[in-house]
């Protein structure tokens, strides 16, 4: 199966951060040697992430920091709602929560509050060193066999369709 996602977005001020995610897509194109491989873009600031995201059109992997230190105060929500509102794919794009300061429990109730327009997983940074190639392989691989499904789900939908409108035909 071909992977739908080739491109990994990482929001993160802290740029040694940026760095261990990279060296991260790194390993795991290292492990996807007859596969393609993955493209990795990191931003530090939300304006340049989220204009980005208003010009991609295929879908991607975010994984965004909490604290961004933004000046108006925006925060890694505020891309995640960027990228639920202003990508074609919007809705159905994995978006992983990666935060040294954010909590989970604040991400439970973040998920609740924000809906569908909130991170699809949270992962804190101190327990991601050893997890994170892990996580990222099976949001991608998850990822591919729900687009698969979706996709079958589509033709059998549009299968459907033509049947019914045949048997109109037949009957006027």
């Amino acid at each position: 199966m071909k992977d739908i996602i080739e491109t990994i977005l990482v929001v993160d001020d802290e740029l040694v951060v940026r760095n261990s995610l990279s060296n991260v897509i790194e390993v795991i194109n290292l492990e996807r040697a007859n596969e393609s491989q993955l493209r990795f873009v990191a931003f530090s600031n939300v304006d340049d992430s989220c204009e980005w995201v208003r010009g991609c059109s295929d879908p991607f992997l975010s994984i965004l920091d909490h604290d961004l230190g933004d000046p108006a105060g925006r925060t890694g929500l505020f891309i995640s709602e960027c990228i639920r509102r202003e990508h074609n794919f919007g809705l159905l794009l994995p978006i992983m929560y990666y935060s040294g300061g954010y909590k989970s429990g604040e991400f439970i109730d973040e998920r609740i509050s924000h809906g569908d327009m909130s991170p699809t997983l949270f992962l804190e940074k101190k327990d991601a060193k050893q997890r994170t190639k892990d996580v990222i392989k099976n949001v991608l691989d998850d990822f591919d066999q729900k687009w698969a499904l979706a996709l079958t789900q589509s033709s059998q939908q549009a299968l459907m369709t033509l049947r019914i409108q045949e048997e109109r035909n037949e009957f006027e």
